[in-house]
C-alpha cells in the first residue's frame, strides 16, 4: 500500500533488555522493515558518531531501517535531563542541539516525541493548559535548531494529551514545526473514541502506533487492559482508512504498550480535566466500554498477560497483514 511503512517500536520485541543489534535481528526475523528506538541515546549514550553509524549500518545490512525519536520534551523537566546535560556539557539546550544533529543523520524528518506524563494532566499547582502554553514557548527556542536539520516534532497522543490538545498545538505552532503521532490505544485513556480521534488528527498524522485495548470494570471506574489487535475497542480498518498517505509517508509502528491506567467516567472531578470531550463522544466510548467487558476467565487471562506485552506480537503482525501494512515495509520513503 503505497505511502505506508510498517515497523516496530524497539521495546516491543522482547520483554527483557536487548542490545540495538539484537533488536534489529529480531525485527529482521519477524519480517519488519524498520525499528523505532526511543532516542539516539538508546544507541549511543554519548552520541558517538561511530557507534551510531555502526547500528545504522547493521540495520542496512539486514534491510531494517533504524529510526530514532526525541526524549520527553516537557518544558519543566528539560533542564534536569541527565542525557541532555551530559551531551551538552551541562547545558541542556546545547545537548538538544547535538541530539538533533544525531537524529538528523537517521533521515526521518518527523521525529516522534512525547511532551508529558499522565500525572501532568491532573497537576494542580501548574494546570495542564499552562504546561501546554510553556511547551509552545519552548518550541520557539527549539525552532531554529530543528529548522537547521529540517526536523519536525511528531507529537504523540500519549496518555496525558488529547487529540484536541495536539491539534491546537499544530494550529499554534504550524505544521512546519508540529505534526502528529497517533496512538489510538492512548486516546482511550482520555475517553476519546479512536475513530473520532483519528478523524481529528488525520491531516497532520505522520506516525501511527498499532495495538489494542479494552476496559475492565474496577472500583471507581475502569482499567485499561491491553489486548491482541482486533480484540479491543480500536476499529483498525476504519482508523487506517481515515489516515490515507495522500502523497506522504505514514509510518505504522507496532507498539505493545505496558502502561496501566484507570479512567473514571462517572467522577465529575476527573471529567473536569477533559473539557473538550463532547457528550456524544463520551457516550460512544462509554457504551463501547460497557459492551466490551470481558468475562471472568477472559479477564484473568488478560490481567496475567499485561506483564508479557510481546505475547501480543503475533496477533499484531497478523492484523497488519490483514490491513495491508506489512507489504509496504520495503517501499521507498
Amino acid at each position: 500500500m503505497n505511502g505506508r511503512r510498517l515497523g516496530v517500536y524497539a521495546l516491543s520485541l522482547a520483554d527483557e533488555d536487548l542490545t540495538p543489534v539484537e533488536v534489529l535481528r529480531l525485527a529482521h526475523g519477524a519480517g519488519l522493515g524498520a525499528v523505532l528506538f526511543p532516542t539516539a541515546f538508546s544507541l549511543s549514550t554519548g552520541l558517538d558518531e561511530a557507534e551510531l553509524a555502526e547500528v545504522r549500518d547493521h540495520g542496512t545490512d539486514l534491510g531494517v531501517e533504524v529510526v530514532v525519536g526525541f526524549p520527553n520534551l516537557h518544558p519543566h523537566r528539560l533542564d534536569d535531563s541527565v542525557p541532555l546535560l551530559r551531551a551538552g556539557d551541562g547545558d541542556a539546550l546545547r545537548g538538544f542541539a547535538r541530539l538533533a544533529a544525531a537524529t538528523d543523520a537517521f533521515g526521518v524528518a518527523d521525529v516522534p516525541v512525547i511532551i508529558g506524563l499522565i500525572e501532568d494532566r491532573y497537576a494542580r499547582l501548574v494546570p495542564w493548559q499552562r504546561q501546554l502554553d510553556a511547551f509552545v514557548a519552548l518550541t520557539g527556542v527549539l525552532r531554529p535548531i530543528l529548522a537547521d536539520h529540517n526536523l519536525r516534532l511528531a507529537v504523540k497522543t500519549h496518555e496525558e494529551i488529547s487529540t484536541y490538545d495536539v491539534v491546537r498545538l499544530v494550529e499554534r505552532c504550524g505544521e512546519d514545526l508540529i505534526t502528529v503521532g497517533f496512538d489510538p490505544v492512548n486516546v482511550l485513556v482520555n475517553l476519546e473514541d479512536p475513530v473520532a480521534a483519528a478523524a481529528r488528527v488525520a491531516p497532520y498524522t505522520r506516525h501511527v502506533y498499532v495495538d489494542d485495548a479494552l476496559f475492565a470494570a474496577a472500583a471507581g471506574g475502569a482499567d485499561r487492559l491491553l489486548c491482541p489487535v482486533g480484540d479491543g475497542l480500536v476499529d483498525w480498518p476504519v482508523v487506517t482508512g481515515l489516515i490515507p498517505p495522500a502523497g506522504r509517508t505514514v509510518r505504522y509502528w507496532i507498539e505493545l504498550h505496558r502502561g496501566q491506567f484507570q479512567v473514571r467516567p462517572f467522577d465529575p472531578e476527573w471529567m473536569t480535566n477533559h473539557p473538550d470531550l463532547s457528550v456524544a463522544e463520551y457516550a460512544t466510548t462509554v457504551r463501547a466500554m460497557s459492551a466490551s467487558q470481558p468475562g471472568h476467565q477472559a479477564l484473568r487471562v488478560l490481567q496475567a498477560s499485561q506483564a508479557r506485552p510481546t505475547s501480543r506480537l503475533g496477533a499484531a503482525l497478523e492484523a497488519c497483514e490483514r490491513l495491508g501494512l506489512r507489504e509496504a515495509a520495503t517501499a521507498p520513503a
